[in-house]
């Protein structure tokens, strides 16, 4: 069963896939993080493999070390590595560019195709004018940079939030895609069901980080601003259904819309020609 899936399991069908694969293996985090790579590898000379989770990718990497793990690579992403000035533990880790491969797609000319299919113009700009920046990007993401920054602290202070199954509908006004910080922190904490977990507490953490700089495309989900953008379409910036409007399909499209023009232009992509310098004859991006 995926749920129960670990590091070991992983390690063991690369090693697996290894006894009669002689290219490169790429491990990834899951089944999403495939379908956008392998539009760019050549599965003749690569292989993509799911970790089901960033741990267990990080974990499998860490069992595959040389010399049975060579050519073997893996892609995950930053999360707040770029935030706290964190490096790969190792050469044969590469990681997006910024917090997630979403926010990366995100930043890219899909969002721009996405938006000029869906999007309403005039909806669009009177949105802009109310949030007071000409960058549809960054409004969108300080629409859920207060998600990002809770993430970030239940992290640092190994709060272990849940965050899976929060309804944006119930903590986002519709017209101005804001959250509200108080709805957010008591939805999340009903997720989490903790009672040692205090509201006030939690709430003065955010609001400090609140308080200070942070860079946005290494704080913010790509989930969460795919959430916001599906919920946006559906009024704030657009006409559509939620056969549209709705995360998962806004990701979908993401996927969809992403080329190797985009992808070239990349940090990643840079490094993974670099990894490919230092493990002839292994390749990984066929571009």
């Amino acid at each position: 069963m995926i749920q129960h899936c670990t590091g070991d399991d992983v390690a063991a069908e690369v090693l697996m896939i290894r006894s009669t694969f002689k290219g490169t293996i790429i491990i990834v985090e899951g089944d999403d993080d495939c379908r956008v790579y392998e539009k760019f590898v050549n599965p003749r000379l690569c292989q993509m493999q799911p970790a089901y989770g960033r741990p267990n990718a990080l974990e499998a990497m860490s069992l595959l070390s040389k010399p049975k793990g060579k050519g073997i690579v893996a892609i995950v992403d930053a999360d707040f590595w770029h935030h706290h000035g964190t490096k790969p533990p190792s050469r044969n880790v590469l990681v997006t560019d910024f917090h997630d491969i979403e926010i990366m797609m995100f930043g890219s000319r899909a969002f721009d195709a996405i938006m000029a299919e869906y999007g309403s113009v005039s909806k669009i700009e009177k949105f802009l004018g109310l949030s007071g920046t000409t960058s549809l990007r960054i409004a969108l993401m300080a629409s859920v940079i207060s998600l990002g920054l809770l993430r970030l602290i239940s992290e640092e202070d190994g709060l272990a939030l849940k965050f899976k199954g929060l309804d944006f509908n119930r903590v986002v006004e519709k017209s101005t895609l804001q959250l509200s910080t108080g709805d957010l922190v008591c939805r999340v904490l009903m997720l989490t069901e903790n009672p040692r977990l205090n509201r006030k507490d939690i709430l003065r953490k955010l609001q400090k980080a609140q308080s200070k700089a942070h860079d946005p495309w290494h704080i913010c989900s790509g989930h969460d601003v795919a959430v916001i953008v599906g919920i946006g379409l559906r009024k704030a910036l657009g006409n559509k259904s939620k056969d549209i409007g709705n995360g998962e399909n806004i990701e979908r499209l993401l996927r969809l819309s992403y080329d190797s023009s985009d992808f070239r232009s990349t940090r990643l992509f840079k490094r993974a020609k670099k990894w490919e310098k230092a493990n002839t004859p292994f390749t990984i991006f066929s571009l």
